[in-house]
């Protein structure tokens, strides 16, 4: 390996153990207590040096934020691919967001962090439009699985697609938000269990898209 090669190899790695710090200190301690100091100390860095990675407070939060992301679409684009011809898509898509909450909880949580939090971003900056683009083509791939769907006559053709994807998407991670908090007192009021409550959602959701 030469010079250059092993220099930009130790730039990907210390940018990874800053941002792997700051995830850290993000979900211990919270968006109060997230600052470039504060990560800087995690990493055992100068601030200076998370400056050489990272533009401000917002850049590292948003970085955080897209991986969040990422790896939400790589999870459900998985399960798609995996998933038996005879079996619902749209199913697919609201059992992969109940794993993606089961094997990254703390990404999930993020999410609705950042809802009641909005990051400042630059929309020009490079990272906000490819994360606006990984946004669009995975919306794009589920308005076309909305539509094979209506073309083998499983969903109603009347339904308007990008309002009804947008409206299931807001649903089920609330949902999931909803059970992972009072799934306790519900079981002991109600006796249901999260498997319960997940498979009549999907079951309810599936039959009102359903063709009568």
């Amino acid at each position: 390996m030469g010079i250059i090669e092993r220099k930009e190899r130790e730039k990907e790695r210390r940018r990874a153990d800053i941002l792997a710090s700051a995830e850290h200190l993000l979900f211990q301690h919270g968006l109060e207590h997230f600052t470039v100091e504060g990560v800087a100390n995690e990493a055992e860095v100068s601030k200076a040096t998370v400056y050489l990675y990272f533009k401000n407070k917002e850049d590292l939060l948003f970085t955080i934020f897209n991986k969040g992301h990422q790896l939400l679409y790589e999870l459900i684009d998985q399960d798609f691919n995996q998933a038996p011809d005879n079996e619902s898509k749209l199913a697919t898509f609201f059992n992969a967001v109940v794993k993606y909450q089961k094997q990254y909880p703390d990404y999930f949580n993020m999410l609705f962090l950042f809802m009641a939090n909005p990051i400042p971003v630059d929309t020009n900056d490079p990272a906000f439009k490819e994360h606006c683009e990984v946004d669009q083509v995975f919306l794009k791939k589920w308005i076309g699985v909305m539509q094979k769907e209506q073309e083998r006559g499983i969903i109603r053709r009347d339904i308007n697609t990008i309002p009804t994807l947008l409206i299931l998407w807001m649903q089920i991670i609330v949902l999931i938000k909803m059970v992972s908090v009072e799934l306790p007192l519900l079981h002991e009021q109600f006796g249901v269990t999260e498997q319960n409550l997940f498979e009549e959602y999907i079951d309810l959701t599936l039959r009102g898209l359903a063709v009568q």
